[in-house]
């Protein structure tokens, strides 16, 4: 695999020289390229400066058309308006008429037909309305009062007179408010009746009749004047008749509009000439002109002071880039010309002396890859890399080695290539979701070699990531299966001790406690160390069973809470033992730990009151807590623990032939401590005793 490296750096190296004298080959034609694209560039400048002016002329008159249209269509617009607002005007003067009416139709002088009273009320109601004149026609259809502008004789003559085949009367006497079409009368202005129904006692018993003119200052010149001298109005009545009409001020080249009245079926006709919006269109046409001149003036200065300024300057630096690429660094140009150009050449020049130095540390880095390549070569861990979907593009001699597949085998397949099916779905699913986050992997797993043989793996994977995007993962394989086989051969040898040796050793004790019971005298006391012995060995077996299980199924850490771990043990041993005294200074706080951390600080308060050698040991549990850190402190009265005991157990230290430990408790303390991550350590308690310190990790330190 060196030989492969090596011949890889040298393919690139001649890689690289082939690309350099192929450069140097293609120097002249190059030239002539680039003088090509000169002439080009300018070319392409000019048409583009002529592109640019024919794009804003084209936008400027586009704009000038669309706005004489939005001129015209506002124009348009508010003549629209206009007539909607005199139509408005003459239905709430139409309205207002028909409501007086109505009002003066419920007065009841108005009822009482041919009487004083009611010829008294007309008059009344002329003088105090704008209606011109008034009748009454009762429910047979007979006028029974009148009062107009009218000589007696002529009163006298409709009075008593038949209406009944009026329009307005009809109209009026089956309930409704009627407005009459206008009537021309003899001096040329038009008339209206409005007639309204006259009710006695729920019943109709006539009509009131309001006539008033159209006359020009009374109804239709107030609002026209409202409206310029520039539109024209007319109004006509639902057969055509023309009853008002007033024109625009000048009347050619027309906008109109028509509306309806609501309160009758007369039609408003509002009219302006297009001539009002032209002194608009005038100016705007003028301040575009003059736009389109200053653009196209002013992309002509600009094209000749960016030719001058910038288009010029090409020569000389082409002339520098043929220079470098004839390997001449240290080349040196002078562009003359912008503030901009004169920065290109000097920065031009920077990088004709740094070419030199940037080929040397290309160099370096080739050599530094060439060295990492060969590391992980010679790594004796399985090493793949793979891209983003998984595909191995990469594997080291140790992952041939361990797993038997040949590095062509390999490249081009996933890492499924290795699955043994001893890990289930849900393995993979939190697999891929972990380093897809970005997140480091690092799990046991079982997998298959080459010739179907299974292989223990501690495997780690960690994204690849350049830009936080993902580019791809590499994985790195230890082979633990010798050590998994060691494990189970140790599960299996102290499974069958522990069996084996709590049998033997519980018929032991059993005999021993029936001598000791039935006998008496030495023999009795005889069996009694017997029966201590045996129970010292059965708790002894199960503190080594304790520890095996640690040590092969190695439990994950859980957060525990501080008080509640210590709650337990120390009630346990205050039971056991009433003659100690057991005091305890807890902080509230979590800690990171495996479960078995109870028994942990259940063998070190029994270590310290049962290795005392005082009748009321006195222990001291303290907890304190420090930069992520919680200590839990167990300080006794008793004796000391043996030095090398405490130098095996927290230095490390060799374990001599000769050395015989008190028991296995302090071991099964060191290592559910070690596989907690956390620290064990011993010292003198004044005046003295033992102080034990176990530290964890603080829960979210």
């Amino acid at each position: 695999m060196g030989e492969s490296s090596n011949t890889n750096v040298h393919d690139f190296e001649g890689l690289y020289d082939e690309l350099l004298d192929y450069c140097g080959r293609c120097r002249g034609r190059r030239r002539t390229v680039e003088r090509d694209r000169q002439m080009n560039s300018r070319q392409l400048f000019l048409l583009g400066l002529v592109a640019v002016a024919v794009l804003l002329s084209g936008s400027i008159l586009a704009g000038f058309q669309v706005y004489k249209g939005t001129v015209a269509d506002r124009h348009e617009t508010e003549v629209d308006s206009t007539a909607d607002h005199v139509r408005s005007e003459l239905d709430a003067r139409l309205a207002g008429h028909e409501q007086t009416v109505e009002l003066w139709a419920t007065t009841p002088a108005v009822a009482r037909h041919g009487s004083a009273a009611q010829r008294g009320a007309l008059v009344t109601f002329v003088e105090e309305t704008a209606f011109s004149g008034a009748s009454v026609i009762a429910a047979n259809g007979t006028m029974t009062g009148i009062a107009a502008g009218l000589p007696a004789d002529r009163r006298r003559n409709l009075t008593g007179g038949e209406f009944g085949d009026r329009t307005y009367y009809r109209r009026a006497v089956r309930g409704e408010t009627y407005v009459s079409a206008p009537v021309k009368a003899e001096s040329g202005n038009y008339v209206v009746t409005i007639s309204a129904p006259i009710r006695r006692d729920g019943r109709i018993v006539g009509t009131l009749n309001g006539a008033f003119h159209l006359s020009e200052g009374t109804f239709f010149e107030s609002i026209a004047a409202s409206l310029g001298g520039t539109k024209g109005v007319t109004v006509r009545a639902h057969d055509g008749t023309v009853i008002y009409d007033r024109e625009p001020t000048p009347a050619r080249d027309l906008t109109a509009a028509n509306a309806t009245l609501r309160e009758t079926d007369w039609t408003v006709n509002v009219r302006e000439s297009r001539s009002v919006i032209r002194p608009t269109i005038q100016r705007t046409t003028t301040l575009q002109f003059g736009s389109l001149m200053l653009v196209l003036c002013s992309i002509g200065a600009v094209g000749w002071w960016n030719y001058r300024r910038n288009l010029r300057q090409i020569d000389p630096l082409l002339g520098g880039f043929d220079a470098l690429e004839a390997r001449e660094y240290g080349t040196t140009i002078d562009v003359g010309g912008a503030e901009e150009w004169e920065r290109i050449g000097d920065k031009f020049n920077q990088l004709s002396h740094t070419l030199e130095q940037y080929l040397t540390q290309i160099e370096r880095r080739e050599q530094a890859l060439r060295r990492f390549r060969r590391a992980v070569e010679s790594a004796g861990n399985a090493v793949f890399i793979t891209d983003v979907d998984g595909v191995i593009e990469y594997v080291n001699p140790a992952f041939e080695d361990i797993t038997g597949y040949d590095r062509s085998d390999a490249i081009g397949e996933t890492p499924q290539l290795l699955d043994s099916g001893e890990m289930d779905e849900d393995y993979f699913e939190e697999l891929w979701a972990t380093i897809l986050a970005g997140e480091g992997w690092e799990e046991e797993i079982v997998n298959r070699r080459a010739n179907g043989e299974l292989y223990h793996a501690k495997q780690t994977i960690a994204p690849i990531v350049e830009d936080d995007e993902i580019e791809g993962f590499v994985a790195v394989q230890i082979d633990i299966t010798e050590r998994k086989e060691r494990e189970r051969h140790l599960q299996v040898l102290a499974r069958v001790l522990r069996h084996n040796l709590r049998n033997e050793l519980s018929v032991i004790r059993g005999r021993a406690q029936t001598i000791r019971a039935d006998a008496d005298g030495r023999i009795a006391a005889d069996a009694e160390p017997i029966v201590e012995r045996s129970e010292r060995l059965l708790k002894l077996g199960d503190q080594e069973r304790r520890i095996v299980d640690i040590l092969v199924e190695n439990p994950d850490r859980t957060t525990l809470a501080v008080d509640a771990l210590l709650e337990r043990p120390v009630a346990a041993i205050r039971d056991a033992h009433p003659e100690a005294t057991i005091t305890v200074d807890a902080a509230t706080v979590d800690v990171v730990a495996m479960p078995q951390m109870e028994r942990a600080i259940e063998e070190l308060l029994t270590n310290a009151v049962v290795h005392s050698d005082r009748s009321a040991p006195t222990v001291a549990v303290t907890v304190t807590v420090d930069d992520g850190r919680v200590g839990i402190e167990v300080a006794d009265d008793g004796p000391r623990i043996p030095e090398m005991e405490r130098r095996i157990l927290v230095r490390g230290a060799k374990i001599e032939p000769l050395f015989h430990g008190s028991g296995l408790g302090l071991w099964l303390v060191y290592w559910i401590v070690t596989r907690s991550e956390g620290t064990l350590t011993f010292h003198e308690n004044e005046p003295r005793g033992n102080r034990i310190r176990v530290e964890l990790p603080r829960s979210g330190g």
